[in-house]
């Protein structure tokens, strides 16, 4: 399979090992590169080595996308900032190219519309890299959530707090796309994988209130913090939500809870341990899963469907329109 890569940071790296795993040597990688040589980044995402990535997977290095293009690729990965998303996605639909993007898809929502139209025009599938929903842990709440097991929900609590610098100790986090406003980032958008997994867990998502500030010492131009306000509908109930984003957070902290009528549950995103209390009654649930599996996993689903000409790639332009237009609104207050 030719594979175009675009962007080959921490998120297209991480692809590109799955799909050599995934694909073995049926794998034809190429890039858009000036450079002949590009530094592997250490598994553990915090060094950088001096393994050459275009030799060790050999790649074809073109001068421009356009020349790329014309090479025809099955499939394109998109890890670029944030802000060239809609572009580079536009380009390898009209290219006739299959995309594999990471989250945000775009920056704005209307931009979808014509990525949906381009896609359906070309019998191109994409797929927005929204690994959460591949964990065992979010894939059990849901099942959860839809047994009616505890009664309904009452109301839910998430959070997502990191410190940005430890992100990639690499790089200078204030040339990172997730701290400058000209690259899309900002931790509404960036840490978008939380709007997702609620709408994925509860089947809808809308928008109630929020604010978005800059208030920490970090040297950035956009928001490090987001307090939000949603809702989801359950069976003729409004759901509240609350929802806490931010760039700050030492330690950090990913955590998931639901109040349900008959029981509390508790799930520590970053370990994977589940807490469910039920009058007093404690069940533990502790899932064992390295974390690549998440993505490995969607972006296995993703190639069968391309080979199998199945008609739904995991994680739709459609789905990933719900987290965006909420987004959205939460910076636009």
């Amino acid at each position: 399979m030719n594979v175009l890569f675009l962007g080959l940071g921490s998120a297209g790296q991480r692809h590109l090992k799955n799909l050599r795993l995934i694909l073995g040597d049926e794998l034809i990688p190429s890039t858009v590169s000036t450079k002949k040589f590009k530094p592997a980044i250490s598994e553990d995402l915090k060094n950088i080595t001096q393994s050459n990535i275009y030799e060790k997977y050999e790649f074809q290095i073109f001068c421009s996308s356009k020349e790329a293009f014309r090479n025809k690729p099955d499939l394109t990965i998109i890890s670029t900032p944030s802000i060239f998303h809609f572009a580079n996605c536009k380009e390898a639909l009209e290219a006739k190219s299959h995309v594999f993007i990471e989250k945000p898809v775009v920056l704005k929502s209307s931009e979808i519309n014509i990525l949906e139209e381009i896609a359906k025009k070309n019998k191109r599938k994409i797929s927005v890299s929204f690994q959460m929903r591949f964990t065992p842990w979010i894939k059990f709440i849901k099942k959860l959530v839809q047994s009616n097991e505890y009664g309904n929900p009452v109301y839910v609590s998430s959070i997502i707090s990191e410190y940005l610098p430890d992100w990639h100790p690499y790089e200078d986090y204030r040339f990172s796309y997730a701290a400058q406003k000209k690259l899309g980032g900002g931790v509404v958008i960036t840490q978008i994988h939380e709007l997702d997994y609620l709408y994925y867990i509860l089947g809808n998502l809308n928008y109630h209130s929020g604010i978005c500030e800059k208030n920490s010492f970090l040297e950035i131009d956009v928001e490090d913090i987001g307090i939000s306000i949603l809702t989801s509908k359950y069976e003729d109930k409004i759901i509240p939500i609350s929802l806490i984003q931010s760039y700050v957070g030492n330690p950090k902290k990913r955590e998931l809870i639901i109040q349900f009528s008959k029981a509390k549950l508790l799930c520590d995103l970053l370990t994977g341990k589940l807490i469910i209390n039920e009058n007093n009654n404690v069940i533990r649930k502790e899932f064992k899963f390295e974390r690549n599996q998440a993505f490995l996993e969607q972006m296995k689903i993703f190639i069968n469907s391309i080979k199998q000409d199945i008609k739904d790639a995991p994680v739709t332009l459609k789905e990933a329109k719900v987290s965006l237009q909420i987004a959205e609104r939460i910076r636009a207050r």
